[in-house]
């Protein structure tokens, strides 16, 4: 598939990829480990797609507003390279890290230097030099987040209070200081434990999709299952 086909198309393509994608339904749970996180709808699922060109077409529940997580480091890491530049790279590095995403061992072998702006640690680092650039970083990166979007989006302070209360890995990992994806499904990607997943097809488009129940490594089973159909009925991938 190409890019110059119509809108319609690309229409049908994520309606039909929203009809298969739900047998992954069922083979995960929603995350409980932050308090907040349980009480999503575990049967939601949305979809969406934006081309280079201004195109953009969604299915199912894309318009429903959740928790993006991890997703986050997306943003925060484009601001930081946006406002900082290259000098970003002294703080953090840009290479597959092999471990969990909060992993205190990687950190200590790192030397305080984490290995990628993905992982928690690297994303703790960003944000530090985000606010270090600037008196108020939590609003540049609303302002930042919301003009990318195109409408106002908020903190979720409910689930911020859950995370402080429950996250003192991430506490131990700012006092001490994916490579897989891409090859499964064909397409970068950032995941986060809400159940979002945001993938790019380089130069062309980016699809994200949304649905809470994740599988063991933490990822979206109807997510992963929607982009591996993407994949498979577009031909679209950096492989």
């Amino acid at each position: 598939m190409t890019l110059e086909r119509q809108t319609a198309d690309w229409q049908a393509l994520l309606d039909g990829i929203h009809r298969d994608a739900q047998v992954a339904f069922g083979r995960g749970k929603v995350a409980t480990y932050i308090p907040a996180l349980p009480n999503v709808n575990p049967k939601l699922f949305g979809i969406s797609l934006a081309a280079v060109d201004g195109m953009h077409v969604h299915a199912g529940d894309a318009h429903t507003q959740f928790s993006i997580q991890s997703v986050s480091k997306i943003f925060t890491l484009a601001l930081a390279l946006r406002d900082i530049g290259e000098s970003l790279w002294e703080h953090v590095g840009r290479e597959p890290s092999g471990n969990k995403f909060n992993s205190l061992i990687q950190l200590e072998h790192e030397q305080g230097v984490p290995h990628n702006p993905f992982i928690n640690a690297g994303a703790l680092a960003v944000a530090d030099q985000l606010t270090a650039h600037s008196a108020n970083a939590r609003g540049k990166l609303l302002r930042f987040m919301s003009d990318l979007c195109g409408r106002a989006v908020q903190f979720d302070y409910a689930v911020a209070k859950s995370e402080a209360q429950t996250g003192h890995r991430n506490a131990a990992l700012a006092h001490f200081m994916i490579g897989e994806f891409a090859y499964q499904d064909g397409l970068p990607a950032k995941s986060g434990v809400g159940g979002g997943i945001v993938a790019v097809v380089p130069g062309k488009l980016t699809i994200a999709v949304f649905s809470p129940e994740l599988e063991a490594s933490g990822n979206s089973c109807v997510g992963v299952e929607a982009l591996k159909l993407f994949v498979e009925r577009t031909g679209l991938s950096v492989f």
